[in-house]
């Protein structure tokens, strides 16, 4: 298994880091292992489907996701497989009070490829890829 938790604090009330956050129409703008949607984009809600191709490692996966958790406007837990069995399970969070908020992403990859020398390549990528990640919804934030 391979994990990676990255936070930073936006300019934001939390409401709006939370609109921004959960809005998967601007994962392009902002989340680097994003490459496209494959399906159409689905109103948010537990249970909800969704396909998207991610790139990890320079490797391409398409991912058929699933919201497992959606709790507006705090969290939203998605999870799916992709090709060779990789599972992968994401969180986004926000807390604040004010006028500034933390965004957390969290990150969980399992499966039989991800183990010893695999996993710690890959959560060492990962945790690269979200703090590049949370650098550039920090910017979209203003």
């Amino acid at each position: 298994m391979a994990e990676a938790h990255v936070s930073t604090e936006l300019p934001l009330p939390a409401d709006e880091a939370w609109q921004l956050l959960s809005d998967l129409s601007r994962f392009d703008q902002w989340l680097t292992i994003h490459d496209e949607w494959r399906s159409d984009i689905p109103a948010l809600a537990v249970g909800a489907h969704v396909k998207e191709q991610i790139v990890v490692m320079g490797m391409k996966n398409v991912v058929a996701w699933t919201v497992d958790a959606y709790d507006p406007p705090t969290a939203l837990t998605i999870s799916g497989a992709g090709i060779a069995g990789a599972q992968i399970s994401f969180t986004l969070s926000v807390a604040g009070t004010g006028d500034t908020s933390t965004v957390t992403v969290a990150a969980e990859f399992t499966g039989a490829m991800i183990v010893g020398p695999i996993s710690a390549a890959v959560e060492k990528n990962a945790t690269a890829e979200l703090e590049t990640s949370l650098v550039k919804l920090r910017e979209l934030a203003g």
